[in-house]
This record gives structure tokens, sequence and C-alpha cells, in this order.
């Protein structure tokens, strides 16, 4: 976004760390290759038909490679947001995420900075309000009719989320952007696909502040509806530490803090902010 290209926003401008591409990498694009040249040597082939010469082929294996490995890097390079979890006054460990500013600048660069405290509020020192843990019961009836056994099973699925990111109300109520109280949904493109994706809280299109929730489990009726941004990439046991606590009404047994947040490689501005991370 054209908006978010300047000094005020560095977070859509971090630049591809080398570091991340590895030997592993190397080693898979390596045996892709070599699958190309063996398909290649074969006549008739479709390989062998698009590209006459073995040059020909080795310039377009080495394109699509550096193509996989930008891609691959520009994800990778991403900010990674975290966490300080306490539960029930009790440290519980750090809870490291991902933000797609590639994909959702917008989305991305508000939790961000809700993360560093730049703007002067922000997480820090705010509850999941509302955890719900994943739970799956199944329902087997019997009915007895003409001598006949029939079976009706019913099978209710549903797995849920820990959310947070109220820190004005601390109840579900409240929380505010950078940009003002809220914003529009930027993009749709990423899905609930798995645990640990992380994604925007709203009351309804175009409605998003500053709450957001933690999947734990894959949640494909909240695509469309809500924006993911981010993903979790490590500390997923501590986000099954928060689940444990939750309850089928959202409620907490003890109480779940962020009692500290920032984002790697990025400085944080929490001294200068009041406590609680309310404005």
């Amino acid at each position: 976004m054209a908006d978010f290209d300047d000094e005020e926003y560095p977070y859509v401008k971090v630049a591809l760390k080398e570091e991340l591409w590895t030997e592993k990498d190397v080693a898979g694009c390596e045996e892709w290759k070599a699958k190309k040249v063996k398909d290649w040597e074969t006549e008739g082939s479709r390989l062998s038909t698009r590209f006459a010469e073995r040059a020909a082929l080795d310039e377009w294996m080495a394109a699509q490679c550096e193509k996989t490995k930008t891609e691959a890097l520009t994800v990778r390079s991403n900010p990674k947001p975290w966490f300080d979890i306490s539960i029930g006054g009790e440290a519980a460990g750090r809870v490291t995420m991902q933000v797609r500013v590639d994909v959702v600048p917008k989305t991305a660069t508000n939790f961000v900075e809700l993360c560093t405290g730049k703007k002067g509020f922000g997480y820090k020192g705010s509850p999941f309000h509302r955890v719900i843990p994943g739970f799956m019961c199944q329902v087997v009836v019997v009915f007895f009719f003409w001598f006949s056994v029939v079976w009706f099973r019913r099978r209710v699925l549903t797995k849920f989320l820990c959310q947070g990111g109220d820190f004005t109300n601390r109840d579900g109520t409240g929380g505010k952007s950078i940009y003002g109280e809220k914003f529009e949904d930027e993009s749709f493109k990423l899905k609930h696909t798995t645990k640990g994706i992380l994604s925007m809280a709203n009351a309804g299109p175009g409605t998003n502040g500053s709450q957001f929730f933690l999947c734990t489990a894959k949640t494909a009726w909240l695509d469309g509806k809500h924006v993911v941004f981010g993903k979790v990439v490590d500390g997923y046991d501590v986000v099954e530490k928060v689940e444990a606590v939750g309850s089928s009404s959202g409620d907490t047994s003890k109480d779940v803090l962020i009692t500290d947040c920032g984002v790697e490689g990025f400085d944080s501005h929490w001294d200068d902010a009041p406590e609680g991370g309310s404005a």
C-alpha cells in the first residue's frame, strides 16, 4: 500500500533476510531441478518439447528457483511480534507471531505498533478476556422400530479461539486502532486454515480496532468475515496453556495477561506509555 511506504511505517519495507534461505531450501531446489532434467531427457515429454536446448532449460529452472526463494523470503522476513503471557499471576511463557505485511500491511502495521507501544497505547498489560477451548461431543441416538435398529449420529465439533486486545475496557467492548477507533477490512486473502492463525476480531464488516484472536484449530467458517494477518510461529504451547483456563462461555478461570510485548528487531516504546496499555 502506497500510504504505508514511508519512514513512519518501516514494517512494510523489511529487507529480505538471505540467511533465512537454508541449506534445506537449496537442497529442495536441487532435487526439483534433477527431476525436471530427468523429465526433459525423456523423449516426447512436455519439457523436451518446450526447451530444445539444455541451456534454455537451465535458465528456466534457475528463474523458477529464484522466484521461489524471493517468495519464501518475503514471507519469512515479515515482522515477528511477541507476547509474554502470565496466567493467574504466574509467567506462562512467550508467544511469537509473524504478521503478513506483504499481504495486509495496514492490518499488520496496526498490530505491530500496538505491540511496540509507539503511539503511546497498546497491548502491554491487557488481558485475554475471552477464551473458548476446542471441544467435540458425539451423540448417538438409537430407535427401535419394527425390530429394526435405526442409528442417528450427530457430531458437534466446535473449536475456537483465545481473544484479546481490548486495552481500554478490558472486557471485549473497547479497544482502538492506531488509525482511529475503527478501520475497514483490508483483505480476506489469507484464510483460517489451522491452529495458531492470528485474525482480527470485529463487530461486523469494517469494524476492526485492536481486538484480535488466536485460533486453536481450523476455523474456516470465519473466512470472509475476519481479516487473517498472521500466525503463531513459536510458543504455541503457551497458547494451549491459555486455552486450558478457558470455558464454553469464554470466561477464564484465571486472569490471562499480556505482561510485556514487542517486535523482534524493532524498538519498544513502553517506557513512554501509561500503565495497563491504555491511552
